[in-house]
């Protein structure tokens, strides 16, 4: 399972906008260096689809080596920390 930048789960407002920490949102901006509004767009983009955000993890989750190697027979495993 790959490692993955996220923000801890949005709350909804009482509008039922989704509410994060801007600092949050900032730190992962400046990670990914990416500005702030297209982190805050993806955040509003998982709030509003959830099931969509969901369904594409679930399917990256479901993915191993063996897969790849079938789509792609030339590739090698890397594996950190293993000589």
């Amino acid at each position: 399972r790959g490692a993955r930048t996220a923000l801890p789960a949005s709350r909804r407002g009482a509008a039922g906008a989704p509410t994060t920490s801007l600092g949050r949102v900032s730190a992962v901006a400046r990670h990914l260096r990416w500005p702030a509004a297209k982190v805050q767009a993806a955040v509003n983009y998982e709030a509003a689809f959830p099931e969509e955000i969901n369904g594409a993890l679930a399917e990256n989750d479901s993915v191993d080596f063996e897969v790849v190697r079938r789509m792609l027979p030339q590739a090698a495993e890397f594996i950190a920390g293993k000589r």
